[in-house]
This record gives structure tokens, sequence and C-alpha cells, in this order.
């Protein structure tokens, strides 16, 4: 009778943890953050035409540049229709970095929501080690190609892992479902290419994840 009522308790176990994990997806992991982005609000040919104005003014500051009054003459042109069309010239360009930080800031902040929460989310192994064709240390990344192929995703995109025992994937880019604890962690893991290191920064972290690989 104990041994039955022990399957039971660990059955009814299972069930309560599989149903407290929840499944996100990649964008559930980027913070929202709102402000005045003033950029937004302009029109293609405007955001042209700013540009224009904020290389020349850069290369007017500099020392030893001389500007030619056809130069000049072409730029206050610009300046003229921007004015006409009621676009801020010079408080647009006062705030161009620090609408540059916060750009930066919303797509690399994590979400404090899920940390230390049970969480599943699909993903593609970049391994870490490689011992015996099987890993025990790899990032999950959100497409495939991260970080190798093409740049490195923001670091709230990219979830640094450490398995109990290691798996042997079937393929480069191994697409599988992780499962486990999420904490917002920032670490630095060195990737080992074919010519050099690459250092890349993960915004989260699981430890003994579980972990379901898809073999086509």
């Amino acid at each position: 009778m104990r041994i039955v009522f022990t399957i039971i308790a660990l059955s009814l176990y299972s069930l309560v943890n599989a149903q407290d994990c929840k499944e996100i997806l990649w964008e559930d992991l980027v913070r929202k953050i709102e402000f005045d982005d003033p950029f937004t609000k302009l029109s293609r040919s405007q955001l042209v035409k700013l540009a224009r104005v904020a290389r020349f003014r850069d290369m007017k500051a500099l020392p030893n540049i001389e500007i030619t009054d056809m130069e000049q003459a072409k730029n206050d042109s610009i300046e003229k229709l921007l004015e006409d069309e009621n676009v801020d010239i010079d408080g647009l360009l006062a705030r161009r970095h620090e609408i540059e930080l916060l750009r930066q800031k919303k797509v690399e902040m994590v979400n404090n929501r899920f940390n230390q929460q049970n969480v599943a989310i699909n993903g593609y192994i970049l391994p870490l080690n490689l011992v015996d064709e099987k890993v025990s240390e790899f990032l999950l990344v959100p497409w495939v190609g991260a970080c190798i192929h093409t740049p490195p995703p923001p670091k709230n995109q990219i979830i640094y892992l450490e398995l109990a025992e290691p798996v042997k994937p079937t393929k480069p880019f191994q697409a599988v479902t992780v499962k486990g604890t999420i904490a917002t962690n920032t670490k630095v893991s060195d990737l080992y290419l074919v010519d050099g290191r690459s250092p890349i920064t993960s915004g989260y972290s699981m430890k003994n994840a579980d972990i379901k690989l898809y073999i086509n």
C-alpha cells in the first residue's frame, strides 16, 4: 500500500511540475521599455536628409577640413528643406546619441519577470565544448547560424546552459527544447571558431536542464 501511495505521490509531483513549467518564446525574454523616439516620426526621405546634415556637421567640426562654397550651399539647401517641413534639426541631432543608447538598451535588457521561473523554450545548440562528440556546455540561440554565420544576437536572446549529463547532437545547430529554471545572469563565454576565439555574452542561464533533441 505504501508503494502505491508513493507512486501516486510521485505522479502528482511530476504533474504539478509539468503544469508549473511555462512555455515561452524568445520575444518573451526581451524586456519592454518605452521611450519617445522622435526619429520614428520622420519619413525615410527626412531621415536621409538629416543623416546628410549630420555627416556634414561632423566633417565641418574636424580640424584642418576645408568646406567649399558648393558643399556649404548644398547643405544649406538640405537644411532649408527640412526646416520647411518643421523638422527640428538641432534638437534631433542633439539627442541622437541619447536615442542610440536607449535603442541599444531596449534590445539588450533582460526580462526579470522570468528570473528563477521554470520554463520551456525551443532553440538551437551552439556548443562551447565537445568531448567524444558530446556536449555538456552550450549556448541556446534562437536561429541557425547565430554567432557563427551571422552576428551574435543581443544578450537577452542567448541562454547559457550546463548539463549534468552530456548529449550528442546529430548535426550542427541541433534543434532542441530545454526545460529548467532560468536565471537572469550575464556571462561571457569563449566560442572557439576555425579562425580564432570569439567572446559571446549571454543574459540568461540554466543549469541541469532537461533537454529534448529533435532528430530528422
